[in-house]
C-alpha cells in the first residue's frame, strides 16, 4: 500500500514537471496516465479477466513476458476500480509503437481489451 502512494506521489510529480501544473488531484489521473507511468518505469502489465477465480500465467506465456518486458496480470471476480481496457489499450499503443504488429501474433487473445468483445 506504501509503494502505491509512493508512486501516486512519483507520478504527480513527473505529470506537474511535463504539464506545469502545480498540483494534480488523485480524481484526474487516469488509467492511461497509471499505464504511461508504468511504461516509463518499465513495468508494463497486461490484466486478463478469468471470471470466478483467476487461472494462472502459463510457462508460454513467460516468453511473451520476456520478449516485450510487460507482465500479464490476471485476476477472478474481485478486482480493483479501475479501468482495465483504458489501460490495457495505452500499452497496447506503446507497443505498437516499438514492435510494430509482430507483439501482437503472440499475445494472450483473453487480454481485456484487444479483441472488440473482450471487456
Amino acid at each position: 500500500m506504501e509503494d502505491d502512494k509512493s508512486a501516486g506521489k512519483e507520478l504527480r510529480k513527473l505529470l506537474e514537471k511535463l504539464f506545469g501544473v502545480s498540483s494534480i488531484p488523485d480524481d484526474e489521473l487516469n488509467e492511461s496516465d497509471e499505464a504511461n507511468w508504468d511504461i516509463k518505469r518499465e513495468k508494463m502489465k497486461l490484466y486478463i479477466h478469468e471470471g470466478i477465480r483467476a487461472i494462472p500465467v502459463y510457462d508460454d506465456d513467460r516468453v511473451f513476458e520476456l520478449t516485450y518486458k510487460v507482465a500479464y496480470v490476471t485476476f477472478g471476480c474481485v478486482r480493483k476500480d479501475m479501468d482495465y481496457v483504458l489501460y490495457n489499450q495505452t500499452i497496447f499503443k506503446y507497443l505498437d509503437k516499438v514492435y510494430g504488429m509482430s507483439w501482437r501474433l503472440c499475445v494472450r487473445a483473453d487480454v481485456l481489451g484487444l479483441l472488440p468483445d473482450n471487456k
